[in-house]
């Protein structure tokens, strides 16, 4: 962390989804409260972002995140979910799980698969059945890639291989 990429606004390192999943493997290796720390912060920091009930333009928003942008993407919600995913089981792992980690999580999931191909959704397109299940950048942009599922796959096996339940 401390030869991460610093914010210019205060000088922490940079909120990244990937380094909270690594801060939670580190932690394991060190049980350095840095790693704790860093992950708690980045998603605290998510959260802060999180389109919900009371602050989306509209209700197929919430759960994706605020970026200036026209409509929150996709594959942004499906990483930061990644990283939150790690948070909250270090939390869960150190005996002081967050709840709020958890329901974010669960909003992000749900923004996540309401952006999902399906038969209905992509009949409007010359070869329907070719999206169906594909994840696009975002409601207004129905590009796909491989890296935009990734990210949505991910996240969703993340969740399920970690949850405590």
């Amino acid at each position: 962390l401390a030869v991460a990429p610093k914010t210019a606004r205060d000088g922490k390192p940079r909120t990244d989804a990937w380094l909270m999943q690594a801060s939670r493997d580190l932690y394991a290796l060190t049980n350095d409260r840095i790693y704790l720390e860093y992950a708690v912060a980045s998603a605290e920091e998510y959260l802060s972002l999180q389109l919900t009930l009371f602050n989306a333009s509209k209700p197929e928003d919430v759960g994706g995140f605020e970026d200036g942008l026209p409509v929150p993407m996709g594959p942004t919600a499906a990483a930061r979910c990644e990283g939150l995913v790690a948070a909250w089981r270090l939390t869960v792992d150190t005996g002081a799980p967050r709840e709020d980690f958890f329901r974010a999580i669960c909003l992000s999931l749900r923004f996540q698969l309401r952006q999902q191909f399906t038969a209905q959704t992509a009949r409007a397109f010359t070869a329907p059945a070719r999206l169906i299940g594909g994840m696009p950048l975002d409601r207004t942009n129905p590009t796909l890639r491989i890296d935009y599922l990734q990210h949505h796959l991910s996240s969703l096996l993340a969740f399920l291989d970690n949850d405590p339940k």
